[in-house]
């Protein structure tokens, strides 16, 4: 994550300096291969085709989140990987902000609201085991991360951990040398 007084955060499209070594967790997630797309080939340049890779992995239409994706794109994405994590990687695990939340408090605030919001996470919670994969964003496989897409269903995989659940979760990691907008703690 960013070192804390560091400057530069202007706003949107303005990822930090380099990442800093007091984000490492003391423990790796489990490390897929690189995803298959990354070795995908096509005639569009690079640029783009990453673009379309992001849109992929959260899979969402590039015109609602393109703003996200244009963070991912600026903080200089070295690799994408598909990690599993569980209820020992809940204290790095932090939901978009600035400032983001960790992801058990972000939870625990969502199941005590009285919206629409609240009543979904509240039903895949009650619908059993959450899937993946979410699109998380970190400054490699063993640094903190960031979900950035598929917070519905963390806050609904971190409520049944809470409750004693040993569910895992896939996750879409997208690793880039510098924290994005959306880390800033």
């Amino acid at each position: 994550m960013r070192p804390a007084g560091a400057g530069g955060w202007a706003g949107w499209g303005s990822a930090g300096a380099p990442r800093s070594a007091s984000s490492r967790r003391p423990g790796a997630v489990s490390l897929g291969a690189p995803m298959p797309t990354l070795r995908a080939t096509g005639h569009l340049p690079s640029a783009l085709r990453l673009v379309a890779l992001v849109a992929v992995i959260a899979n969402v239409p590039l015109d609602d989140r393109s703003f996200v994706i244009a963070e991912i794109l600026n903080a200089g994405v070295v690799d994408c990987r598909i990690v599993e994590v569980g209820a020992g990687d809940l204290p790095f695990i932090r939901v978009m902000g600035p400032p983001p939340p960790l992801l058990p408090d972000h939870a625990a605030s969502v199941m005590n609201g009285n919206n629409q919001t609240s009543a979904w996470v509240r039903r895949l919670v009650n619908e059993g085991a959450v899937c993946g994969p979410l699109l998380a964003v970190s400054g490699s496989a063993t640094d903190a991360m960031t979900i950035l897409d598929g917070i519905h269903r963390a806050d609904a995989w971190a409520t049944r951990l809470a409750s004693g659940e040993d569910d895992r979760l896939t996750m879409n990691l997208v690793i880039t040398t510098r924290p994005t907008y959306f880390e800033h703690v």
